[in-house]
Formats: structure tokens, C-alpha cells, sequence
């Protein structure tokens, strides 16, 4: 099987991949680190972030993975020959912008990245891939790590149907306009 951990930058899935492979005893794949060690970007551009192929990938993953894994990455694709689960990880908006900022995100990667994940631009990418009965979402938002690990197995144990986020209705309507605002600032700077 192979477990996708994905989601928006930042919500922590080589974190969370990385202790769910050693869980579960399986395989894990940083896919950046993979994609970057077998060139199977188009381009790099100028911020370090890498355009990937996804045909390249989807060959390549399918042709070397030959057993039980986790691959963490905010991209995914179909691994022919496996039965897939993907588990997007989705974080608050505004701890999102945080973290990103702490990272030394520039401002417009940190306001692209909080509305994709405002949006569910992953998840919804997800079930593109995977079909909406392969995908699930976790709600990482104050979670500790060792908590998200346990709802993953969770939810790939059929014990766990996940969450159902949105943020639109998730978020009160203060929060909601702190953000929305910030978006509108961020996108007007970065013109």
C-alpha cells in the first residue's frame, strides 16, 4: 500500500509521514528530497522551489517502489501497481501564515500557500487523483504529532472517517475577515 501525507506547505507532513512510516514499520519517501536526488523537476526557479513532472514522477515512483510506503509531499500521484490511501493534512489559515513566516517565507509564497490552504487546493487535488473514497482530511490545528500519527492510523483502520474541513464555515467571522484582509493586502503587495 502507499500512504500519501500531504497537504498545503507547512502543515507538517515529513513530520507526520516520517513517524508514520517508523509506526507502521514501512518505507518512507521526503518526496522533494526524491524528486530533487532523481531530477525529475522540469525547472528550478528562483526561490529554490522545483517545477516537478508529474508523468516523470507517477514512472518513476511506479517503477522503483516495490513495497509498503509513505511518501510525504504536497504533490501527488497515482503509483501504478499499489493500492493508495491519502491523508491531506489541513491547518488553520492564520497559524499556516505564521509558521510559514517563521520559516522565512517571502510574502507571497506564505500568502499562495495560506489561501491554497484557505481554499483546499490539495485536498481537492487529492481526490482528482485518488477518487473522494481514498482521501481523507486531519484538522492538524493545536494537534501534537504523536496525535496526528494516532488519528492516521486511525483513519487508514477504518476506525477514523477523518474530518471535514472547511474553512469557510470553520473559521468565526472575525478570523474570517483577518483573513480574507490579509490575502487582499498580501496579493496587492505582490503585484
Amino acid at each position: 500500500m502507499i500512504i500519501w501525507v500531504t497537504g498545503t506547505p507547512g502543515v507538517g507532513k515529513t513530520t507526520t509521514g516520517r513517524m508514520l512510516a517508523k509506526r507502521l514499520g514501512i518505507g518512507f519517501i521526503d518526496l522533494p528530497e526524491f524528486v530533487s536526488a532523481n531530477n525529475l523537476y522540469t525547472e528550478r526557479l528562483g526561490d529554490g522551489t522545483m517545477v516537478v513532472d508529474p508523468r516523470r514522477l507517477e514512472r518513476h515512483l511506479s517503477r522503483n517502489v516495490k513495497e509498503d510506503t509513505v511518501i510525504a509531499g504536497h504533490i501527488t500521484v497515482r503509483v501504478r501497481g499499489h493500492e493508495t490511501r491519502c491523508i491531506v493534512l489541513r491547518l488553520n489559515p492564520l497559524q499556516l501564515r505564521k509558521r510559514l513566516e517563521e520559516r522565512g517565507y517571502s510574502v507571497e509564497k506564505v500568502a499562495e500557500n495560506v489561501e491554497a490552504e484557505f481554499l483546499g487546493v490539495v485536498y481537492l487535488d487529492a481526490i482528482r487523483v485518488f477518487g473522494k473514497n481514498r482521501v481523507s482530511q486531519i484538522d492538524v490545528t493545536g494537534k501534537e504529532a504523536s496525535d496526528v500519527v494516532n488519528r492516521c492510523v486511525d483513519v487508514l483502520e477504518g476506525r477514523d472517517a477523518g474530518d471535514d474541513v472547511e474553512w469557510m464555515s470553520r473559521l468565526d467571522e472575525d478570523i474570517l475577515s483577518q483573513l480574507l484582509r490579509y490575502l487582499s493586502t498580501a496579493k496587492t503587495r505582490g503585484l
